[in-house]
């Protein structure tokens, strides 16, 4: 998985504290599955795969409270104790 060397700095600590991270929320990974391509066969697939990936909650869009649905669905589902937001800057 690609983290940004900040991130994968955070982790890491995060993990030698005792902390396990079970889940991890960023531009890739479990979002990109999260909403499937519609396959109706009347619906053009160009026009599928582009609500697809418009709809997929990006961590920099704003407002973005699909992104905290995903997030909450992902606390839930992973049984999580805490959730750690990562921000970075360039």
């Amino acid at each position: 998985m690609w983290y940004s060397s900040g991130s994968e700095k955070v982790l890491k600590a995060l993990e030698e504290a005792g902390a396990s991270v079970v889940a991890l929320e960023n531009y890739t990974g479990y979002k990109s599955l999260d909403i499937m391509v519609d396959e109706d066969p009347n619906k053009d697939p160009l026009f599928a795969l582009a609500e697809k990936y418009l709809k997929t909650p990006c961590s920099c869009m704003t407002p973005n409270n699909a992104r905290f649905e995903l997030v909450k669905r992902m606390a839930k589902e992973y049984e999580v104790d805490g959730i750690v937001d990562l921000t970075s800057f360039v």
